[in-house]
């Protein structure tokens, strides 16, 4: 029905009958109801795109709002980058903590292969390495690492050792000697006969 209404033009709602004499009459109830029903579709039309309108505003204005947002972080960022490159202290202490944020992932990630796979052998130097290879490449690829970091990383010595040793006797700060381990002391108990 909206098709028919929106494809007729007014000239179209008017109905003519001829009379008994062949004249051309215009039937005033029957006009009046198709300009009814031609403004009833109108009008839900026009409620329909009302609400579209505001669907579409309130999308618009929440779209402002995140670039707004987003604006406001790409100059705090700038402003970080500008103090970065300007003063060596900030820039040490940002690479620090972000170095030792992928030692921190790279630790995790190293237990958590110990956990899966408990039984390999890790005697062996190469298989050490090529396992920390493996390790740094899904970490790399999952946590979008450069491998720079790992680089810097690995430059030192004592985190290098630490991670290895890590990963060949699992947790290096537990001690299993006789003294820390709890032993339960049994009652005897007496039959009696």
């Amino acid at each position: 029905m909206k098709s028919e209404m929106g494809s007729k033009k007014s000239e179209e709602l008017i109905v003519k009958e001829n009379d008994f004499l062949g004249f051309k009459k215009i039937k005033t109830d029957k006009t009046i109801e198709n300009y009814e029903k031609a403004f009833r579709t109108y009008k839900s039309t026009l409620l329909k795109n009302k609400t579209e309108l505001e669907f579409k505003l309130k999308q618009i204005t929440e779209l402002n709002t995140k670039i707004i947002d987003l604006q406001k972080q790409v100059h705090l960022f700038k402003n970080k980058n500008a103090v970065l490159l300007t003063n060596p202290t900030v820039f040490a202490s940002e690479k620090k903590k972000y170095l030792d944020s992928v030692i921190n992932i790279v630790e995790r990630e190293i237990k958590f292969s110990r956990f899966r796979n408990p039984h390999l052998d890790r005697t062996d130097k190469q298989k050490l390495i090529s396992e920390m290879e493996k390790i740094a490449q899904k970490i790399s690829q999952e946590n979008t690492v450069p491998f720079s970091a790992f680089n810097e990383i690995f430059k030192d010595t004592e985190t290098t050792n630490q991670l290895f040793s890590l990963l060949q006797f699992a947790n290096n700060s537990t001690n299993y000697e006789a003294e820390d381990i709890p032993i339960q002391n049994k009652r005897k108990r007496r039959r009696l006969l």
